[in-house]
Formats: structure tokens, sequence, C-alpha cells
């Protein structure tokens, strides 16, 4: 019987993973805390599920650079509409959800019905939400008395140790790893930017799939900004600032292990853990602000470097 070969450079980001966990709990006496490690978990459910969303979009060949912008809907929205208006709180959710989907509608039509790459539609429609965000907030957060505590009180419990956020995260990986991975309909989505020719000829509705792909990805960051509110406890025109820049950094990150080249989950959840981990553990060693942005973007170029070499990436 004919042994199979493992390639160690498919798994070289796990590696990277366990390598950076293992410096950071050498380099900090309190890294290894428990407390610290449940913390991690709880801040990565929100960046693993816009970027579960990124990975939707893009496993169709789809970039979406607003993803931040629309967690920063979802959060000032849901956040608005309790505390200044006195929404009851499943309305408020479900419309900021709703806006979350209209968003990836229009993203869908610009970019698959008008023609404009999807890179230029969601950088023009993450400088509107941007607008729409400080045109609601007036520069000032979102508090209030509207505000349901038993909001808060689920994002800020759990079951045992493990937060409510976390456990949240987790249905939402079974669910997109079931979807991509599992489907029909997920084979659709990777045919989209796989042969697309090929799949029309299959009879795969490739236009229909890449509007999907990008609407669930607006979906989810809506659903991450209410959750990302609910864990705040406040709305903020900055709330979903740095969501953009790590979910595309997951996602890649992600690209370069176990399907190389291709966005999948797995891959996503260990690029999320990477990120976190990594400003987690220089937070901890009182690294500056301006020298992590520095290393998140020297980690990000080199993720889409290795997936350069091993695939074509497509804008």
């Amino acid at each position: 019987m004919k042994k199979k070969n493992i390639n160690i450079t498919n798994y070289i980001t796990i590696i990277a993973l366990a390598v950076v966990f293992i410096v950071f709990a050498i380099a900090s006496n309190r890294f290894l805390l428990p407390e610290n490690l449940l913390n991690i978990m709880k801040q990565t459910s929100l960046l693993i599920i816009v970027a579960l969303g990124v990975t939707i979009a893009m496993a169709a060949g789809q970039f979406d650079l607003g993803t931040g912008n629309v967690v920063c809907v979802g959060t000032i929205l849901s956040a608005a509409l309790m505390a200044n208006m006195g929404w009851s709180m499943a309305p408020a959710i479900l419309i900021s959800i709703l806006a979350g989907v209209i968003i990836g509608i229009l993203n869908a039509v610009f970019t698959v019905k008008v023609g404009i790459p999807s890179l230029i539609t969601t950088l023009a429609m993450s400088n509107f939400l941007q607008g729409v965000a400080s045109a609601i907030t007036k520069g000032k957060s979102i508090y209030g008395a509207g505000i349901p505590s038993k909001l808060m009180d689920f994002a800020a419990g759990g079951i045992g140790p493990i937060s409510n956020l976390t456990i949240v995260g987790l249905l939402f990986i079974v669910g997109a790893f079931l979807f991509l991975n599992k489907s029909v309909y997920g084979r659709y989505i990777y045919a989209c930017s796989g042969n697309p020719t090929a799949a029309k000829l299959s009879g795969v509705n490739v236009d229909f799939w890449k509007m999907m792909s990008m609407i669930l990805c607006s979906t989810l960051c809506a659903i991450a900004g209410v959750l990302l509110m609910a864990r705040l406890g406040t709305g903020s025109a900055t709330a979903g600032s740095g969501y953009t820049m790590d979910a595309l950094s997951a996602v890649f990150i992600g690209m370069t292990c176990i399907r190389i080249g291709r966005p999948n989950v797995i891959g996503t959840i260990v690029g999320a853990f990477l990120v976190a981990i990594l400003e987690n553990g220089l937070n901890m060693l009182g690294v500056t602000y301006y020298f992590q942005d520095m290393i998140s973007g020297v980690v990000m170029i080199a993720a889409i470097a290795i997936t350069a070499t091993r695939t074509e990436i497509k804008v």
C-alpha cells in the first residue's frame, strides 16, 4: 500500500499559530491565565462571524472592503432604535439585520448586474456607510436606558466559563462549514470563482450565487454589529473600524493552510485566532498601537504573498 505524503507547507500557518501562542505564553506570565484565554475566545467570536462572511464572498470571487462599516451600521442602528427611539429589542435587532441585507443587495446589484468590480463597489459603499454612521451619531456614542439590560446580560453571560458570544460564534462556524462544504449551494458558490463558464454550462446560476455571497457577507456583518452593541452596551461610529482588515487578514491567512489558495472555514478560524492572539499578546507586552498596525500589515502581506505563489488571486 502506497503511503500518502504529507505536505508540511499545507499546515505551516497552524504551526505558526502554535509558535506565536508559545512565544506569548513564555513572554507574558498573564497570557495563559484562564480569564485571558476565555477573553480571547470571546473577542474572536465576533471577528469570526465577520470573517466567515468575507470567506463566503471570496469563495464566490468577490471582495468586500466595507465589512467594518456594515458592522458599525448594525451597532449604531440597533442602539439608536432602542436607546433614542424606544423600540423594543426584537424589532430593533431585526431592522438592523435587515439593513445588512439591503446593503448586501446594493453591493450585489452594482457588482454583478452593473458590472462594477466588487473591490470598488464595496469601498464606495464603505465610505457612504461611514457618512451615514456619523450622521446618525453626530460624532457621539449612543447609549441609554433604552438598551435592554437582558441583551447586555446575554453578551456578558455564558454557560459555565464559556461565554454566550463564544457559543454563538461556534454555531456560526458550524453553519458556515456545513453550508460551504456539505451543501450543493456551497459547491455553487465555489464554482463561481473556480470556473464560472463551466458552472454556467452545468446549469449553475452564477450571477445569483455571486449576489447571494455578497448578501450573506453583509448580513453576517450586521449580526456581528448587533452582538458588538450588546457587548459594549453602546453604539459608536468607530465601533467596527478594525474589522475590515482583521477579517481580510483572517481569510487570507486561512487560504495558506488546509485548502491552499481557496477561502475555507477552518483556515479562516485559524487566521482569526492568529490575528486575535497577536493583538492580545502584543497588548500584554505593552507594544504601542502603531507597531501593532505595522505587524498586522506585515502578517497580511505575507499571507497574500504565500497565497499568490500557490494560486491566482482575482480582484
